[in-house]
């Protein structure tokens, strides 16, 4: 695999919710791999997806066929999270974007081997600062739908939905007001009851649940 050319697709999950982090997961392929990669997915009884479009056990066959092509060394991968009170702090958008910009730096120091070339691909809307994280000739494209199209950016949007629901159900069991085990801290229903009746938790974005007039 030495010099050879990477390949990495670049995705987030919960830039919408009221409440919990953004997470942004950086899939990384050497050239060398990427063949196998695909004939691997092709194989696959369940097509692969942007994990919105894939039911809960979907997401779940998905997560461990990623996990065991991570224990061949054919992909590599990590995850970064942005806080609320950092998207508070800066907005949600910076905040993505730093939180890709950890997640590259994670992805690329789990690979064993040199490399001259890296190729990202990400989610329309992610545009992290690669500028001083990176010395190799690098290329960066942002797609539209890109985790419709993308395989690269599908599996990272899988291994992000997946990391960040289980985060909510375990903060679900210490704010069991709010029900994040259910509604991932998106504004539901029963969401914005519990918002209007106990005010905002810790894991609250404040910016956001302003938009609600009524909640404060």
């Amino acid at each position: 695999m030495r010099g050879k050319h990477l390949y990495m697709g670049i995705d987030e999950v919960g830039r919408g919710p009221l409440a919990g982090p953004a997470e942004v997961c950086a899939v990384l392929v050497p050239e060398t791999a990427m063949s196998t990669l695909m004939k691997r997915i092709r194989r696959e009884p369940t097509s692969l997806k942007d994990s919105k479009k894939l039911s809960e056990l979907q997401r779940e066959h998905w997560e461990k066929f990623i996990r065991s092509m991570k224990d061949e060394k054919i992909l590599f991968y990590a995850s970064a999270r942005a806080t609320p009170k950092t998207i508070d702090a800066i907005n949600i958008s910076k905040a993505v974007n730093v939180a890709a910009e950890k997640a590259i730096k994670k992805a690329l120091n789990m690979f064993p081997y040199a490399y001259t070339h890296l190729s990202i691909a990400s989610d329309e809307g992610i545009r992290p600062d690669i500028s001083g994280i990176l010395s190799c000739k690098t290329r960066f494209r942002s797609y539209v739908r890109g985790d419709e199209r993308i395989p690269l950016i599908s599996i990272a949007s899988i291994v992000a939905k997946v990391s960040r629901d289980a985060y909510m159900k375990k903060i679900g069991a210490k704010y069991p007001h709010y029900r994040f085990e259910k509604n991932k801290g998106y504004g539901t229903r029963d969401h914005i009851l519990a918002l209007r009746r106990h005010g905002p938790s810790p894991m609250h974005r404040l910016t956001f649940i302003r938009n609600f007039p009524k909640i404060g």
